[in-house]
């Protein structure tokens, strides 16, 4: 049971970084589309970064999807690099990129509840509703690119919130 808390730790970590990125964008919509870039990144950065750890917690306690994990880590932390390093890249596909790693991000954490539910016998139902609404915001978005574009902040910050909350409720599990 003291893994599971250190692993906990990662998910509180992410998930209030989430939510601080998610209010930020809802108390300052008008703020350039190049700090959502950035930020985005580095929380993408961080996230590949804690993925590998993740990975390594659930490697020691099974084999299945466990490549998964790693392949999501290593997508986080590469489109971390990408939006960081090539900010302009990060700016014209705002509407499309980051609501798809959103999107991939809320499935992956879909997994994860399931994982800990296997594995601690707790359900998960506000983080799998909370999830249901990041994966419904970032669909909105990709399907609505030029709409979104004149909403992006507080579609942002909605899915951003609730991706978060989940990974808050999950580190307490």
């Amino acid at each position: 049971m003291s893994e599971r808390r250190e692993f906990g730790w990662i998910d509180l970590i992410i998930g209030v970084l989430f939510i601080f990125l998610g209010f930020t964008m809802f108390s300052n919509p008008g703020s350039t589309l190049r700090s959502l870039v950035v930020l985005f990144g580095v929380i993408a950065l961080t996230k590949g970064i804690f993925g590998f750890f993740k990975f390594y917690f659930f490697k020691k306690i099974t084999s299945f999807w466990i490549w998964f994990i790693f392949l999501m880590s290593a997508i986080d932390f590469l489109f971390g690099i990408l939006l960081v390093s090539n900010i302009s890249l990060g700016v014209i596909g705002i509407d499309i990129l980051i609501p798809t790693w959103l999107l991939a991000s809320s499935i992956t954490g879909i997994i994860d509840l399931w994982y800990i539910k296997k594995y601690t016998g707790v359900s998960q139902g506000l983080g799998l509703v909370l999830l249901v609404i990041s994966i419904l915001t970032s669909i909105l978005m990709i399907l609505n690119p030029g709409t979104a574009s004149l909403t992006l902040a507080y579609m942002l910050g909605l899915s951003a919130i609730s991706f978060g909350f989940s990974l808050v409720i999950q580190a307490f599990q």
